[in-house]
């Protein structure tokens, strides 16, 4: 009595680690699944969401593996493992054929994540030097408005002076107001100093916007693609070989089994 007591640990543990392992594999598929859901493959967007959802989630199946591996050892150690018959009845085949899809798809999504990144990176670059171009040809317009404020300004002393007192001008603004009160004949190289002004806010817009982008995309290639290359790496690494070590134990255990028939 005592000594079955003493083995009731085991069994209990290893069993609870395989019903474990089976549970973090089918969650983490349907999770896989409902990440797919709906879907948007056109959609360069969705694509790059996607395969970073399924490289964030990548980690899960691979921890469930090893409980059920884990699970089985303890059973086999502890001698409470029955075995099966055929390998098609065994959870660790299926989860080792699951290792090397999962290691295929992994190692697919990397050169796929790398590939969308750079197009994406493409078509913001476009886009900010579009709207950087359209904010340029703009640029006469708002100089012609803004020389026209000036001039009226400049005509108008009392108004000029109203404006400057009434202390909701930034600072910049004021001092210009001050030349422009001090020197009303002013207008134009004000206006040549706005111009220039404005160009130079566009173009350091440009230049961060276009740094932030290449800096979120890089970080982006780096940990997902990388992080998917890990993965694939350790998926076939143990699908391989577990379905190798599985298949030369096989002879053994006939062997085994032809020696005690005769015995």
């Amino acid at each position: 009595m005592r000594a079955s007591t003493k083995r009731q640990p085991a069994p209990l543990a290893s069993r609870i680690l395989v019903v474990v392992g089976i549970i973090l594999i089918v969650s983490s598929l349907l999770d896989f699944f409902i990440l797919a859901v709906p879907l948007d493959i056109q959609n360069r967007q969705w694509l790059l969401r996607f395969i970073s959802g399924l490289v964030d989630r990548g980690v899960v199946p691979l921890v469930g593996i090893g409980l059920l591996f884990g699970g089985t050892w303890i059973a086999q150690r502890s001698g409470n493992s029955k075995g099966s018959s055929s390998p098609l009845l065994d959870p660790r085949f299926w989860a080792l054929v699951l290792s090397l899809a999962l290691g295929a798809l992994f190692l697919l999504l990397t050169p796929l994540h790398l590939n969308g990144v750079r197009l994406l990176s493409e078509t913001e670059r476009e886009n900010i030097e579009s709207q950087a171009e359209q904010a340029t040809q703009q640029i006469p317009a708002q100089v012609e408005r803004l020389k026209q404020q000036l001039r009226t300004l400049a005509e108008n002393p009392e108004g000029l002076q109203r404006v400057i007192d009434s202390g909701q001008v930034p600072p910049a603004q004021a001092e210009r107001l001050e030349r422009l009160k001090a020197d009303p004949g002013s207008v134009e190289a004000q206006s040549q100093e706005i111009e220039a002004e404005i160009r130079e806010q566009i173009k350091e817009r440009r230049e961060e916007a276009l740094e932030d982008s290449s800096t979120r995309l890089f970080r982006s290639m780096f940990t997902t693609g990388a992080n998917s290359f890990v993965l694939a790496v350790g998926y076939l690494t143990i699908g391989w070989f577990g379905l190798k070590g599985r298949g030369a134990s096989a002879p053994k255990k006939s062997a085994q089994r032809k020696k005690k028939s005769k015995a």
